[in-house]
């Protein structure tokens, strides 16, 4: 009983001696940070809004990123560089009046589902015209507000542009009630074009801009916003004074210190504040705040002269409870604690209608623990399937003539050794072949008289190497033959048949491609005689091609034209299998019919 009196008292001892030290400290400090409190409150405030503006900074960054894109976009637009070939701008034919609505439907896409977008302009440069897209088509002479082209002076169809500038009234825009003073435009050449065929820019509004960022700023103190550009000109003012004047001149101030960490300590209008400043990546934009410093003091010292009350207050109660505290939490503890040593007893235990507290707090660390697992193991599976892609990605780095070089190399070599063309040299030759039509961009149209050229000799190259697997069997009309097809889509469906298609060497094995037309649709078909595949794994392939989620090494073949093709033509069209066990299996691959090529393409 003694042992047990001394180790409270030895415990009791202890912890008051850990108390009052703790609660020295934090009176020193407390002390410290009084006496220091000005310089920390405006260290403190200045860091607040440099970061506040940081996030308005990125947002607007973003923005500017984003215009950039949608810009070349715009630039790359099928429709947009066929109009901007034409010599005139009339309506005289159906295609270009579609072309006139897509283009139109387009930018008012882009406007409508982008709320900081203020107007999106498209000109032709060869027929003069421009595309407004809250106004319509008209002649770019009759649209004031085109100082910008001489902006667009050596600037490449790969790249956009991000300037600030001033806008000029349009006596074509009656639908607006004021014409925004400063725009935030972005702009580029029209890309696959001739130099001088015309280019795009999308606006942005800067005093919307500005007062929709605004918002986001959460400190009351915060008594407006600027922004401004690199010359420091006020292109927005939270108060909507000042704007076009400089902010050296509205402050009286040398702003360089703004964009320093704690920002720029000043009086205005008999007022301490301070005013912090960060710069845009992307663009001239320089965004400015100005808080009230002494709002900030005083609230300071209201909340600084009640935590000293209930410190002083609580200290006392915190000192009883403490201790009982101490005691009541040790069980807990401890049965946590043996619960984290062995997890496994824990689960063995016998369940409980109801549990404790404590008990049901050791259920979710041990729930805790084992999602913990799996979200390692998660990692460690993504991390290994991101070590295989650079792998792969490493492995397709090889230069392309390099391979035609060195395959017409050893295709001399082998007719030189031996003195004239043998299966070798024409297996090199049909290779060489394939290859290069494989490494051409995969959404490229080629007739389809081509795609079975290319896919005939993938076919003979596999004869020469088995003479007697399979009979191949075209049925696909002359008519057809040159129709417009997606670049490699045929061989891959005829290498899974023959790969795939038969299991042993029975006879009579035919592959068939045919062709059919139907509905405005091309429908390519590879059926085979073989093993067919049975219901479950059928099930599993269909899965495979529809499902991006799945593993890349699964179905890759497969489902690589199935993306391809609704890449390049839409989600309506596609790839679908069919099999029987034992019977044999179809691919079929539906298309758009085109029967011609576009000019421009």
């Amino acid at each position: 009983m003694t042992r047990r009196s001394d180790a409270r008292a030895a415990l009791a001892r202890n912890f008051l001696i850990i108390f009052t030290a703790t609660l020295a400290l934090a009176l020193v400090m407390n002390l410290v940070i009084i006496q220091n409190s000005d310089a920390a409150l405006q260290a403190v405030l200045g860091s607040s809004n440099r970061q506040a503006l940081g996030r308005i900074r990125d947002m607007v960054d973003t923005l500017t990123a984003e215009n950039e894109r949608m810009t070349l976009f715009l630039a790359a637009d099928e429709d947009v560089n066929s109009l901007a070939r034409t010599d005139s701008f009339r309506f005289d034919t159906f295609e270009k009046v579609q072309r006139v609505i897509r283009t139109m439907t387009t930018m008012e896409l882009l406007t409508g589902t982008n709320a900081s977008i203020d107007s999106i302009y498209v000109y032709f440069q060869n027929n003069g015209f421009l595309c407004v897209s809250d106004v319509g088509v008209m002649q770019a002479a009759q649209y004031a507000d085109m100082s910008w082209l001489g902006l667009t002076a050596g600037l490449t169809d790969a790249n956009a542009r991000t300037v600030i500038r001033m806008t000029l009234p349009g006596p074509t825009r009656t639908n607006r009630a004021e014409q925004p003073p400063y725009l935030l435009s972005t702009f580029a050449t029209l890309r696959n074009a001739f130099r001088g065929f015309g280019a795009v820019m999308i606006n942005v509004d800067i005093q919307a801009l500005g007062a929709l960022y605004a918002k986001s700023l959460p400190d009351d103190n915060v008594l407006k916003l600027y922004i401004a550009d690199s010359g420091n000109r006020v292109l927005y003012a939270q108060d909507g004074e000042g704007a076009g004047q400089a902010l050296e001149s509205l402050f009286s101030l040398d702003l360089s210190q703004a964009f320093e960490e704690g920002g720029l300590r000043c009086t205005i209008d008999g007022r301490r504040c301070v005013v912090s400043a960060v710069a845009s990546t992307r663009s001239e934009m320089r965004f400015f705040t100005v808080s009230d410093l002494d709002g900030i003091l005083r609230q300071s010292r209201v909340v600084r002269n009640y935590a000293i009350g209930v410190t002083a207050a609580g200290a006392a109660l915190l000192l009883l409870l403490s201790l009982a505290l101490a005691y009541r939490f040790n069980r807990p503890i401890k049965e946590i604690l043996s619960v984290l040593d062995a997890p496994k007893d824990w689960i063995r235990r016998e369940k409980k209608m109801r549990l404790s507290p404590v008990e049901q707090a050791c259920d979710k660390i041990l729930l805790n623990i084992s999602r913990n697992e799996a979200l390692e193991k998660e990692l460690t599976d993504r991390m290994l399937s991101l070590r295989q892609a650079q792998e792969i990605a490493l492995k397709s780095q090889l230069n392309p003539h390099f391979l035609y070089n060195t395959l017409d190399a050893v295709n001399w070599m082998t007719r030189q050794l031996t003195g004239c063309e043998n299966p070798a040299s024409e297996m090199i030759t049909l290779l060489s072949d394939v290859l290069r039509a494989s490494l051409e961009s995969p959404d490229k149209l080629v007739t389809l008289r081509r795609e079975v050229e290319l896919a005939g000799k993938y076919i003979r190259i596999n004869q020469i190497r088995k003479p007697n697997r399979c009979a191949i069997v075209w049925k696909i009309a002359p008519e057809q033959m040159d129709l417009y097809v997606g670049q490699m889509t045929l061989q891959p469906l005829l290498e899974n048949a023959w790969l795939h298609g038969f299991r042993d060497a029975a006879d009579n094995r035919v592959i068939e491609v045919a062709g059919e037309t139907r509905d405005n649709l091309l429908m390519l078909s590879v059926s085979d005689n073989g093993c067919g595949i049975d219901t479950e794994r059928l099930a599993e392939i269909r899965r495979g091609i529809a499902d991006e989620a799945m593993p890349a090494d699964q179905h890759i073949g497969l489902r690589n034209v199935h993306r391809r093709i609704q890449l390049m033509f839409g989600k309506a069209y596609g790839l679908s299998i069919e099999s029987e066990y034992g019977q044999g299996t179809m691919v079929r691959l539906v298309m758009p019919l085109i029967r011609e090529m576009a000019a421009d393409a």
